[in-house]
């Protein structure tokens, strides 16, 4: 599973189905920048992720990406017990148009047994 992220996406879509999640199982989700009027220089496109409504992720999630690469990674585990709904809001900033787009991605955490 992957996300297209780009630039005429310029609101968070609630229709988004979510990605499924096992507490104690690592993922990652790929993102995929490289639409056109995007830049990908180091300096020049700077991606936000934040857990809808707060500042920051949770604590047990990340995002990465290289510079002047076009695909961004958001990767963990979910600890044990900590299962539900989370929407992720990413913020994509192109620093030297200040253009902005934003999109929603959605996961549901499943309790593992055992």
């Amino acid at each position: 599973l992957h996300y297209d992220v780009h630039g005429n996406n310029d609101k968070l879509d609630p229709d988004v189905e979510p990605q499924i999640l096992y507490t104690t199982e690592a993922f990652y989700t790929p993102l995929l920048l490289n639409r056109t009027g995007w830049s990908f220089g180091a300096t020049q496109l700077e991606v936000m992720p934040s857990l809808s409504g707060h500042a920051d992720l949770l604590y047990w999630m990340r995002y990465f990406r290289r510079p002047n690469s076009p695909i961004g990674f958001i990767y963990g585990s979910p600890p044990h017990n900590d299962d539900g709904d989370i929407d992720i809001d990413m913020v994509i900033l192109n620093r030297v148009t200040f253009n902005t787009t934003s999109y929603r991605l959605k996961y549901r955490i499943l309790n593992r047994d055992g």
